[in-house]
């Protein structure tokens, strides 16, 4: 059964600051689009540049948006860390946070280490 478009609504009271992860594919990509429709303002974290760039292209082609896609490899500490300070710098709370990001581990040798334990 279709949903309609009124059940498809975020159903967040108010314009909110929504930082998702896993945003350029998959279940993240169609909840940003969902949220973006609904007003609110979007940052989606991408693993690279070029994936932060066709990610904001992909969702300003549906309507112009409050947008922002840093750079941030969740594989990679340093990464995290450049990212945590550019959000901070911007000096907006963020409202809500959504983790959709996954890490798939397909057996390969590991190139990059993720971290004490991991």
């Amino acid at each position: 059964m279709p949903i309609e478009d009124s059940q498809q609504s975020s159903a967040l009271p108010q314009r909110r600051r929504v930082l998702l992860t896993g945003a350029s594919s998959g279940i993240g990509q169609q909840a940003a689009l969902l949220l973006q429709r609904d007003g609110h303002r979007l940052t989606l974290p991408c693993r690279d540049q070029a994936t932060a760039s066709a990610t904001r292209q992909r969702l300003l082609v549906s309507s112009p948006a409050d947008l922002h896609t840093p750079v941030c490899d969740l594989a990679d500490l340093e990464s995290i860390e450049h990212c945590a300070a550019e959000l901070l710098a911007r000096g907006e709370p963020i409202d809500s946070l959504v983790l959709n990001a996954g890490l798939q581990d397909s057996g390969a040798p590991r190139t990059q280490a993720l971290g004490p334990g991991l």
